[in-house]
């Protein structure tokens, strides 16, 4: 019989509320790409992504404060925001176009959430935790 093992994510405690709100956008993903959702719901959304996305990025412009341009993490910091635009973008699209005309652009829009929620759990928060937090806050489990 296989044995699941429960995995415990060790965040540092700044990250941790922006790492609890990828959830419901996680969750927000799963019904785009099934089609399961509604004008209203993704409306809604959107205005709880913009705050998301601009904690994200005040957040994260004072912990780089001072860092080299040359930083491996700026680069990562610009995908983020490119993706945070991306994001918004095509949310503005689909709101703007007729419903059987967005179908493959409400699937896109899944899937760029997920990616974009991948990314950043698996590698931006890492980084920052690696090159920004270390001497700060302890970690957390989640």
């Amino acid at each position: 019989m296989l044995q699941l093992q429960e995995t415990t994510m060790r965040r540092h405690a700044q990250l941790q509320p922006l790492s609890r709100s990828h959830h419901q956008t996680l969750r927000l993903a799963r019904q785009l790409k099934l089609g399961q959702w509604n004008l209203a719901d993704l409306r809604a959304e959107k205005k709880e992504l913009y705050h998301h996305f601009t904690e994200e990025e005040s957040t994260f412009s004072s912990l780089v404060f001072g860092l080299a341009d040359t930083h491996p993490i700026m680069a990562q910091l610009s995908r983020m925001i490119f993706e945070h635009i991306a994001i918004m973008a095509l949310i503005s699209c689909i709101e703007h176009s007729k419903p059987l005309d967005n179908s493959e652009q409400v699937i896109a829009l899944g899937e760029l959430l997920s990616e974009h929620i991948a990314f950043e759990e698996r590698e931006l928060f890492p980084t920052l935790e690696q090159c920004c937090l270390i001497n700060s806050t302890p970690y957390e489990l989640m």
